[in-house]
């Protein structure tokens, strides 16, 4: 199941994340999914900080007034 998992966390991210980085661990909270990943050696970036930014879309249900994920 947990390979399952992976998989699917792998789809969501962008490849050149994938491409340069392994999953170490995740933790799923309530609404919360933290990835821990850990760059490999090669990524292109080497020597600079760098930061992944992900912004999440929130829609607003007209009918309930409440915040859909």
């Amino acid at each position: 199941m947990q390979n399952l998992y992976n998989k699917i966390i792998w789809l969501l991210l962008p490849k050149v994340i994938v491409k340069y980085s392994e999953l170490i661990i995740y933790k799923k909270e309530e609404q919360i999914l933290h990835l821990y990943l850990k760059e490999i050696n090669s990524i292109p970036l080497r020597g600079n900080q760098e930061y992944l930014h992900i912004a999440r879309r929130r829609w607003l249900n007209e009918n309930t007034g409440k915040v859909v994920f």
